[in-house]
């Protein structure tokens, strides 16, 4: 079967309630078309020890945007907005596109290898300690996965929680 290119919103059953979303890879399973009730993005930003903003955005199907401002942000509290579903689609196909699902459930160090003085590799670890976490989350159909991320995290998934953040349009009420 051919992979689809562009994403589509489509109607089930020629009801306009219900919508389902087909993305274009078969990464999350299955081959029937997703309900738009069955999509959630979440993210979450943790605190730090200094002034990091701490905040959670809640993306539905149907394009709705909860953010909810904690601490040093520009707009604390609860607010909502909406995005158009194609943007809730194209951030499914961001996912898939950044191995999303299929990445490790947390970032939180990172090893690599130095080469010492007697030239032999020693394997060396770096750890977070001080930094702010997000915590990324995607719920398309049955498909669930939640990553935390930290600053050691691969540049793609940071990438992805990036997108989700300037999709969403919260950074309005962050910054």
């Amino acid at each position: 079967m051919k992979i689809i290119r562009n994403a589509i919103v489509m109607l089930l059953l020629g009801c306009a309630s219900v919508q389902a979303v087909e993305v274009r890879s078969n990464a999350l399973g299955g081959d029937g078309p997703i309900s738009l009730d069955q999509v959630e993005i979440r993210l979450s930003r943790t605190a730090c020890l200094g002034e990091c903003p701490v905040y959670s955005v809640l993306i539905r199907g149907d394009g709705t945007v909860v953010f909810d401002g904690e601490q040093w942000v520009a707009s604390p509290g609860h607010r909502e907005t909406r995005i158009p579903v194609d943007a809730v689609v194209e951030l499914i196909n961001a996912a898939i596109d950044a191995r999303f699902f299929s990445a490790a459930s947390a970032y939180t160090e990172r090893t690599a290898f130095m080469l010492t003085g007697d030239g032999r590799l020693e394997r060396r670890t770096e750890s977070v300690f001080d930094a702010a976490s997000v915590v990324l989350e995607f719920r398309v159909g049955q498909v669930r996965k939640r990553v935390v991320l930290e600053s050691v995290a691969p540049a793609h998934l940071r990438a992805l929680a990036q997108t989700v953040e300037e999709v969403s349009g919260v950074l309005a009420w962050v910054r």
